[in-house]
């Protein structure tokens, strides 16, 4: 996979968009595909990469078994460098039980296909400190649309998380802005997620600010974070 986007390192690398991929502009896109969404995967000129997942919303006990095989499948394709977005939501109306069930599955294929986890997680942290501590995985795990505070961010990164922050990183009062400083660089990446409006150049923009060091130092470290999220 390294080979595969070294030669993009001068574009600003979007960690998480539901964006498709595009042949031009200034962003090189990870794509997350809903298993509905893998035609595009066909698509031979497509600039970027994909990641593919069961999302805690859409999970159906009656179709998880087949979803999972399918998603297993998908997992062997080139262009799919990671299971996601997967994860746990306390808020949503998918039964807790099933939830759980779906992701320790997920878990299992990260690990046997070697490659990344990219995690949706709404109240849920213990829990999802709790399977990393139990299943130890060797697959590294990235949180996208982090937007917690920091006390959660110290636990999160002390068992090796990955943080993503979104457009929330540009408010003032929001959690993920006060991260923007202070979270450690080898941990961070951004992501413009379903924002369309969101220009991934000027989140990097304002994040460097934030930081007091340039955009291009910001861009080539989130790029390292990239490689060592997908070495297996």
């Amino acid at each position: 996979m390294v080979q595969q986007y070294t030669t993009y390192h001068h574009l600003y690398l979007d960690a998480h968009t539901h964006r498709l991929p595009e042949t031009d502009g200034d962003a090189f896109r990870w794509c997350a595909l809903s298993l509905q969404q893998t035609a595009v995967l066909s698509v031979p000129d497509l600039q970027g990469a994909f990641c593919v997942g069961l999302h805690p919303w859409y999970i159906k006990n009656e179709l998880l078994e087949q979803q999972l095989h399918q998603l297993s499948h998908l997992l062997a394709h080139h262009r799919v460098w990671a299971v996601g977005e997967c994860g746990l939501d306390r808020l949503c109306a998918t039964p807790w039980n099933l939830q759980l069930q779906a992701f320790e599955a997920q878990i299992r294929l990260s690990e046997q296909h070697r490659k990344p986890l990219v995690i949706h997680c709404v109240r849920a942290f213990d829990t999802l400190l709790q399977f990393k501590k139990t299943l130890r995985p060797r697959q590294k795990w990235l949180i996208h649309g982090f937007n917690k505070k920091e006390i959660i961010a110290q636990q999160l990164l002390q068992a090796g998380f990955f943080l993503s922050l979104g457009a929330a990183a540009l408010l003032p009062s929001m959690p993920a802005h006060r991260l923007a400083a202070t979270l450690p660089l080898e941990y961070i990446f951004l992501e413009s997620d379903d924002n369309t409006e969101l220009s991934i150049k000027n989140l990097y923009q304002t994040v460097s600010q934030i930081r007091n060091i340039s955009p291009e130092i910001l861009r080539a470290a989130i790029w390292d974070n990239f490689e060592t999220l997908l070495k297996n």
